[in-house]
């Protein structure tokens, strides 16, 4: 079985071929929003069977309620702060901008544009939405994943900086007091 974020990239270029070919606009909205997703998918993805690798079902339960906890504004982020190594968190893993690996920099940046993307697909209706854009969008995600399976393979260390650095920026958000998932009515 394909994983999500696979299947979320496949869709991702099917909506973009048959938005282009028959010039249907939501598909090529909903082509972006796919393509941010299958690699906010992936990075979560990878994230949590990180944090928990064993194959039971205690370790399936955490991934689930994990996985739950990563939100977007803040991935957004903490992409910025890869590139600008602004981040407190991300410095304890990468102390100086030339520590961070050019692949987590591609990613980042893939990150926030896509992401930008799927706010302007999702959100922005007054513009028209144009295919030259979703190729743009779909082809920085193949990127981020090329680069993301390259990192993971070559540089594991970097990779599990990132995905932890990734889970505390959002644990962190997650845990504060006043998050609306936290109030108790």
């Amino acid at each position: 079985m394909i994983a999500l974020h696979g299947v979320l990239l496949e869709h991702a270029e099917r909506l973009r071929l048959s938005g282009a070919e028959l010039n249907y606009e939501a598909d090529l909205r909903r082509s972006a929003s796919a393509a941010y997703y299958a690699l906010l998918h992936i990075l979560v993805y990878d994230t949590v069977h990180f944090l928990f690798p064993d194959q039971t079902q205690e370790a399936e339960e955490s991934r689930c309620v994990t996985s739950r906890r990563f939100d977007h504004k803040t991935t957004q982020q903490f992409a910025k702060s890869i590139i600008g190594t602004n981040s407190s968190i991300f410095k304890e893993y990468f102390p100086t901008k030339s520590d961070v690996p050019g692949e987590l920099v591609d990613i980042s940046r893939a990150i926030l544009m896509l992401y930008d993307d799927r706010i302007d697909a999702d959100y922005v209706l007054r513009d028209r939405f144009r295919g030259a854009r979703v190729d743009e969008s779909v082809r920085a995600a193949r990127f981020a994943f090329q680069q993301w399976q390259t990192l993971m393979a070559t540089d594991k260390k970097s990779a599990d900086g990132f995905m932890m650095a990734l889970y505390r920026t959002n644990k962190e958000f997650f845990d504060k007091k006043d998050h609306p998932r936290n109030r108790r009515e």
